[in-house]
């Protein structure tokens, strides 16, 4: 007899999904889905499911659970990197439980790169 497979996450998997779920019955997902400007309908949509689900997630009555939480988890964690340097404390304190740092802002001594302007001929190229 064969057994299943079973795919075990990896401890920081189960960090961030237990954070996300944290988030999702205390409100900061939510607070961060609305800092987004994400529709529950949009989130809904990326996370397949309906969009009561995420409204229950969000309420705190339902759990994120199975693929559709991984998916959940996904979407959170991507728009708290996203909304990594706001002034909301709850968001801010969601990111740097997930290692999400503030975005790195240039000093004076830090080297641009190559420059799209400069070069020879500064006009379309083919003309």
């Amino acid at each position: 007899m064969d057994m299943p497979v079973v795919a075990v996450p990896a401890p920081t998997d189960l960090l961030a999904v237990a954070l996300v779920r944290r988030a999702a019955k205390d409100g900061t997902a939510r607070r961060v889905r609305q800092l987004a400007e994400v529709s529950i309908a949009e989130l809904a949509r990326s996370c397949d499911v309906e969009p009561q689900t995420i409204m229950r997630w969000e309420k705190g009555t339902r759990s994120p659970r199975t693929r559709a939480g991984e998916r959940y988890t996904a979407a959170i964690i991507a728009l708290v990197a996203m909304l990594r340097d706001t002034d909301e404390p709850s968001v801010r304190n969601l990111a740097t439980a997930l290692g999400i740092g503030p975005s790195r802002t240039m000093s004076q001594g830090d080297d641009p790169g190559p420059s799209k302007t400069s070069g020879a001929g500064g006009g379309r190229a083919g003309g």
